[in-house]
Protein backbone atom coordinates (compact mmCIF):
# COMPACT_ATOMS: atom_id res chain seq x y z
CA UNK A 1 0.00 0.00 0.00
CA UNK A 2 3.23 2.29 0.70
CA UNK A 3 4.25 1.72 -2.84
CA UNK A 4 1.01 2.60 -4.37
CA UNK A 5 0.56 5.54 -2.15
CA UNK A 6 4.00 7.04 -3.22
CA UNK A 7 2.93 6.32 -7.38
CA UNK A 8 -0.35 7.95 -6.33
CA UNK A 9 1.42 10.95 -4.78
CA UNK A 10 4.59 11.15 -7.60
CA UNK A 11 2.16 10.81 -10.63
CA UNK A 12 -1.23 12.20 -10.05
CA UNK A 13 -2.10 12.71 -14.13
CA UNK A 14 -0.82 9.04 -15.28
CA UNK A 15 -2.87 7.64 -11.97
CA UNK A 16 -6.28 9.36 -13.14
CA UNK A 17 -5.45 8.87 -16.87
CA UNK A 18 -4.86 4.91 -15.93
CA UNK A 19 -8.05 4.70 -13.61
CA UNK A 20 -10.52 6.57 -16.34
CA UNK A 21 -8.72 4.39 -19.19
CA UNK A 22 -7.30 1.86 -19.12
CA UNK A 23 -9.80 -0.47 -16.20
CA UNK A 24 -13.30 -0.87 -16.37
CA UNK A 25 -15.47 1.71 -14.46
CA UNK A 26 -16.37 -1.90 -11.61
CA UNK A 27 -12.51 -1.76 -10.88
CA UNK A 28 -11.99 1.83 -10.80
CA UNK A 29 -14.82 2.83 -8.64
CA UNK A 30 -13.29 -0.33 -6.14
CA UNK A 31 -10.28 1.45 -5.88
CA UNK A 32 -11.70 4.97 -5.28
CA UNK A 33 -13.40 3.82 -2.65
CA UNK A 34 -10.64 1.93 -1.41
CA UNK A 35 -8.21 4.90 -1.66
CA UNK A 36 -11.11 7.54 0.14
CA UNK A 37 -11.86 4.80 2.96
CA UNK A 38 -8.02 4.28 3.97
CA UNK A 39 -7.77 7.82 3.77
CA UNK A 40 -5.51 8.22 0.80
CA UNK A 41 -7.08 10.56 -0.48
CA UNK A 42 -7.45 12.97 1.97
CA UNK A 43 -4.00 12.55 3.03
CA UNK A 44 -2.66 13.48 -0.25
CA UNK A 45 -5.03 16.09 -0.08
CA UNK A 46 -3.71 17.48 3.52
CA UNK A 47 -0.08 17.21 1.53
CA UNK A 48 -0.75 19.26 -1.57
CA UNK A 49 -2.28 22.50 1.28
CA UNK A 50 0.35 22.21 3.79
CA UNK A 51 2.74 22.57 0.78
CA UNK A 52 1.09 25.23 -0.90
CA UNK A 53 0.56 27.00 2.13
CA UNK A 54 4.72 26.77 2.95
CA UNK A 55 5.28 28.25 -0.29
CA UNK A 56 2.82 30.93 0.07
CA UNK A 57 4.75 31.51 3.24
CA UNK A 58 7.97 32.11 1.27
CA UNK A 59 6.44 34.08 -1.26
CA UNK A 60 5.39 36.71 0.80
CA UNK A 61 8.49 37.14 2.54
CA UNK A 62 10.17 37.96 -0.65
CA UNK A 63 7.89 40.45 -2.03
CA UNK A 64 9.00 44.21 -0.80
CA UNK A 65 7.08 46.04 1.13
CA UNK A 66 4.20 47.93 -0.47
CA UNK A 67 4.56 45.45 -3.29
CA UNK A 68 1.53 45.35 -5.72
CA UNK A 69 0.44 41.77 -5.96
CA UNK A 70 -1.06 40.84 -9.40
CA UNK A 71 -1.75 37.04 -8.43
CA UNK A 72 -3.50 36.69 -4.59
CA UNK A 73 -4.03 33.17 -3.56
CA UNK A 74 -5.61 32.46 -0.65
CA UNK A 75 -6.85 28.65 1.00
CA UNK A 76 -10.38 27.89 2.49
CA UNK A 77 -10.32 24.27 3.38
CA UNK A 78 -9.80 21.96 0.31
CA UNK A 79 -11.01 25.14 -1.96
CA UNK A 80 -8.10 27.16 -3.17
CA UNK A 81 -8.82 31.26 -4.04
CA UNK A 82 -6.95 32.63 -6.95
CA UNK A 83 -7.36 36.15 -7.53
CA UNK A 84 -5.46 38.21 -10.68
CA UNK A 85 -5.39 41.75 -11.87
CA UNK A 86 -3.68 42.83 -14.39
CA UNK A 87 -1.65 46.10 -13.55
CA UNK A 88 -1.74 47.42 -16.81
CA UNK A 89 -5.36 47.98 -16.97
CA UNK A 90 -7.06 47.54 -13.19
CA UNK A 91 -10.67 47.40 -15.17
CA UNK A 92 -9.34 43.44 -15.50
CA UNK A 93 -10.07 41.55 -12.32
CA UNK A 94 -10.69 37.58 -12.15
CA UNK A 95 -11.77 35.35 -9.20
CA UNK A 96 -11.60 31.21 -9.50
CA UNK A 97 -12.08 28.93 -6.83
CA UNK A 98 -9.94 26.09 -7.33
CA UNK A 99 -11.40 22.35 -5.40
CA UNK A 100 -9.82 19.28 -5.03
CA UNK A 101 -12.39 16.29 -5.28
CA UNK A 102 -13.18 14.30 -2.79
CA UNK A 103 -11.00 11.07 -4.43
CA UNK A 104 -7.92 13.28 -5.64
CA UNK A 105 -6.54 12.11 -7.66
CA UNK A 106 -8.78 10.06 -9.13
CA UNK A 107 -11.32 12.59 -10.62
CA UNK A 108 -10.36 16.37 -12.13
CA UNK A 109 -9.24 19.34 -10.30
CA UNK A 110 -12.31 21.64 -10.82
CA UNK A 111 -12.04 25.30 -11.56
CA UNK A 112 -15.12 27.86 -11.31
CA UNK A 113 -15.53 31.47 -11.56
CA UNK A 114 -16.18 33.44 -8.32
CA UNK A 115 -16.03 37.04 -9.90
CA UNK A 116 -14.99 38.79 -12.95
CA UNK A 117 -14.65 42.34 -14.00
CA UNK A 118 -13.33 43.70 -17.97
CA UNK A 119 -13.16 40.31 -19.16
CA UNK A 120 -15.67 38.75 -21.78
CA UNK A 121 -16.75 35.37 -22.38
CA UNK A 122 -14.55 33.69 -24.63
CA UNK A 123 -11.82 34.86 -22.26
CA UNK A 124 -13.50 33.62 -19.17
CA UNK A 125 -13.67 29.91 -20.33
CA UNK A 126 -9.86 30.46 -22.02
CA UNK A 127 -8.42 31.76 -18.88
CA UNK A 128 -10.79 28.60 -17.01
CA UNK A 129 -9.44 26.07 -19.50
CA UNK A 130 -5.88 26.89 -18.87
CA UNK A 131 -5.54 26.63 -15.39
CA UNK A 132 -7.60 23.62 -15.33
CA UNK A 133 -4.90 21.97 -17.81
CA UNK A 134 -2.28 22.88 -16.06
CA UNK A 135 -3.69 21.92 -12.55
CA UNK A 136 -4.77 18.07 -13.89
CA UNK A 137 -2.68 17.29 -17.06
CA UNK A 138 0.87 17.46 -15.16
CA UNK A 139 2.57 15.29 -13.06
CA UNK A 140 4.16 17.85 -10.90
CA UNK A 141 1.92 17.91 -8.20
CA UNK A 142 1.95 21.72 -7.18
CA UNK A 143 -0.40 24.16 -7.51
CA UNK A 144 1.36 27.25 -6.71
CA UNK A 145 3.35 26.21 -9.82
CA UNK A 146 0.40 25.36 -12.25
CA UNK A 147 -1.18 28.98 -10.70
CA UNK A 148 2.09 30.72 -12.05
CA UNK A 149 2.50 29.72 -15.33
CA UNK A 150 -1.20 30.26 -15.92
CA UNK A 151 -0.80 34.10 -14.80
CA UNK A 152 2.53 33.73 -17.05
CA UNK A 153 0.20 32.55 -19.72
CA UNK A 154 -2.17 35.39 -19.31
CA UNK A 155 0.37 38.29 -18.96
CA UNK A 156 1.62 37.29 -22.57
CA UNK A 157 -1.80 37.40 -23.74
CA UNK A 158 -2.26 41.01 -22.70
CA UNK A 159 1.26 41.60 -24.32
CA UNK A 160 -0.02 39.92 -27.54
CA UNK A 161 1.92 36.40 -27.45
CA UNK A 162 0.36 33.66 -28.15
CA UNK A 163 1.60 30.25 -25.91
CA UNK A 164 1.33 26.70 -27.63
CA UNK A 165 -2.00 25.69 -27.22
CA UNK A 166 -0.43 22.14 -26.26
CA UNK A 167 2.14 22.79 -23.99
CA UNK A 168 0.93 26.14 -23.14
CA UNK A 169 4.48 27.21 -23.25
CA UNK A 170 6.20 29.99 -26.02
CA UNK A 171 9.58 28.77 -26.13
CA UNK A 172 9.89 25.18 -27.15
CA UNK A 173 10.66 23.28 -23.87
CA UNK A 174 13.11 20.26 -25.98
CA UNK A 175 15.80 22.68 -26.36
CA UNK A 176 15.51 24.61 -29.97
CA UNK A 177 14.01 27.86 -28.64
CA UNK A 178 11.37 27.82 -31.28
CA UNK A 179 7.88 30.27 -30.69
CA UNK A 180 4.76 28.42 -31.79
CA UNK A 181 4.88 28.93 -35.34
CA UNK A 182 1.65 26.57 -36.68
CA UNK A 183 -1.60 28.57 -36.88
CA UNK A 184 -4.58 26.45 -37.10
CA UNK A 185 -7.10 28.15 -39.20
CA UNK A 186 -10.17 26.08 -37.55
CA UNK A 187 -9.64 26.65 -34.40
CA UNK A 188 -6.86 29.89 -34.19
CA UNK A 189 -4.29 28.64 -31.94
CA UNK A 190 -0.75 28.73 -32.73
CA UNK A 191 1.43 25.25 -31.80
CA UNK A 192 4.65 23.98 -32.05
CA UNK A 193 5.63 21.92 -34.72
CA UNK A 194 7.22 19.14 -32.25
CA UNK A 195 4.32 19.47 -30.04
CA UNK A 196 1.51 19.09 -32.63
CA UNK A 197 3.28 16.41 -34.28
CA UNK A 198 3.54 14.78 -30.88
CA UNK A 199 -0.12 15.09 -30.07
CA UNK A 200 -0.77 13.60 -33.60
CA UNK A 201 1.13 10.26 -32.88
CA UNK A 202 -0.53 9.83 -29.55
CA UNK A 203 -4.20 11.13 -29.97
CA UNK A 204 -6.53 8.45 -31.03
CA UNK A 205 -9.09 10.67 -32.35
Amino acid sequence: MVTFFNLVKSYPALTREWSQNNIDNKLSNQIKRLTTSLPLSETLKKDLITDLKNKLRLTKQKLKENEPEELVIKLSGDEVICKYQNQDDEDVKLELAIQLPADYPFSFITVNLRTKAGIDVKQERSWILKLSMLLNKSNESDILSAIKKWKELIDLEFAGIEACAICYSVVDSSGSKQKPNIHCKQCKHKFHAKCLYKWFQTSHN
